[in-house]
């Protein structure tokens, strides 16, 4: 497991040039906490810890214990500091910058995938998959409630659909998703997320049981 936390120390950095270096820390930075499954013991910890820092493409601050669960933590960069920017807005659950407009990585893709389930075990992995990997607001994949679509409608004209769609699916229907399609809004120079939803997403039919693949039309 791996968490987002401030280390208000901060990490240690050396200042200045040639003979005049000296010994400074960047306070209050973004780190991760990297949680190890049975790292209450302290052997199988330390085993952990020294495989991890022996990989020359792995970098570890330090060490910090949860006074709650007894857990030993490894404490590890920020793997997404480098996407960090001001203009995208603060996450609402760590208060870091976001990675990209009104989007964490660190945060965002897990929550994504927690409160709502298809019914379905195979369909909620699919959806899963795709949100945990997403790394932007407008391109979630998310599951949709057939009750949040109304005034269904079965395009039968030929010019209403494009032949690509038409050798893809058997049935077309139109929609009003009452939900709405995900957008970004740029407020006070700072990007926001809305309630409205963008990107497509599964439905399944209450009538049929058919599931559906939900897009922009």
């Amino acid at each position: 497991m791996r968490f987002m936390a401030t280390w208000i120390d901060g990490i240690r950095v050396i200042k200045g040039e040639l003979v005049e270096y000296t010994r400074s820390r960047i306070g209050s930075c973004g780190v991760n906490l990297k949680i190890l499954h049975g790292s209450q013991a302290s052997d199988f910890f330390i085993e952990k810890l020294t495989n991890y820092v022996e990989s020359e493409e792995n970098i570890a601050y330090g060490v910090t214990k949860d006074m709650v669960t007894n857990q030993y933590i490894m404490v590890v960069p920020d793997e997404f500091s480098c996407k960090r920017i001001a203009s995208n807005g603060k996450c609402m659950y760590c208060m870091h910058n976001n990675t990209s407009p009104a989007w964490c990585q660190s945060c965002d893709p897990w929550k994504t995938t927690q409160e709502w389930t298809s019914g379905n075990e195979k369909i909620n992995n699919f959806i899963r998959e795709f949100q945990i990997k997403t790394t932007e607001y407008e391109k979630v994949i998310e599951w949709i409630p057939y009750d949040r679509l109304i005034n269904l409608q079965e395009i039968k004209e030929p010019n209403q659909v494009t032949e690509e769609i038409k050798d893809e699916y058997n049935f077309i229907f139109m929609a009003t998703w009452l939900n709405g399609v995900r957008t970004i809004k740029e407020k006070f120079k700072y990007y926001v997320q809305l309630e409205k939803y963008r990107i497509h997403g599964l439905t399944q039919s209450t009538e049929t049981g058919q599931y559906m693949i939900v897009l922009d039309f």
